[in-house]
């Protein structure tokens, strides 16, 4: 549903393709937070197994727990990008958009403060915000994955593809921030970000379990 979005994006934003991401982006958020609540009842579960047998759970037990600080450390900042996106679009103060709900927004069918916002001055995007994302979520994927030895990292599903590769409608290509964030409007940059804490959420959740697996064998 989400790529077909993005397809049609491109074409025209017509009145039913934006209620559709107002849609997707709602069971977005609905996800994160219950999947939010799963991963820490996981915790719990793998901490009360620490605390059981401490010796033999530590060594996975604190990688579990410098995964969980990286997630949280990603998590959090996409959240701010979302909100700051949402707040130079409505211009509004940042504490503001962080409690308007997407429907409400006069600008969630526009797109010029926002391409600004991520693209910036270049022709790539590499100078804006989506060029900083883009190695945040690198830095995070290579320090995640440094948590798991190096023979099963083919194993574990990170997600987060930043290579591609991507297409515009005219099937040219296109990088990560040129794809996602050009000419995007803001209620498209809305559910791509919930998506992208939705793809940390699923990658910090398949190194923890990886992890705890690893205590049997050990």
């Amino acid at each position: 549903m989400y790529l077909v979005l993005t397809a049609l994006l491109a074409l025209n934003v017509s009145v039913e393709i934006l209620n559709a991401f107002l849609v997707v982006n709602e069971s977005m958020e609905t996800t994160n937070r219950t999947f939010s609540s799963k991963i820490t009842d996981y915790y719990a579960s793998f901490e009360k197994q620490y605390q059981n047998e401490p010796e033999k759970v530590k060594p996975f037990w604190d990688k579990a727990q410098e995964a969980r600080k990286l997630s949280d450390g990603l998590k959090a900042y996409l959240n701010n990008v979302k909100y700051e996106a949402i707040a130079k679009s409505e211009r509004i103060p940042i504490d503001s958009a962080k409690v308007k709900p997407l429907y409400l927004m006069g600008t969630k069918d526009k797109y010029d403060e926002t391409t600004v916002y991520f693209i910036g001055s270049s022709s790539d995007g590499s100078k804006g915000k989506a060029g900083e994302m883009k190695k945040t979520i690198a830095k995070y994927k290579e320090d995640l994955l440094n948590l798991i030895e190096p023979g099963e990292r083919s194993i574990i599903k990170v997600g987060l593809d930043l290579q591609g590769p991507f297409y515009d409608a005219d099937h040219k290509e296109q990088n990560w921030e040129m794809h996602n964030f050009y000419h995007t409007i803001l209620a498209a940059d809305v559910t791509i970000l919930n998506k992208l804490v939705a793809e940390v959420q699923n990658a910090e959740l398949d190194v923890v379990a990886h992890l705890r697996s690893k205590i049997s064998c050990s």
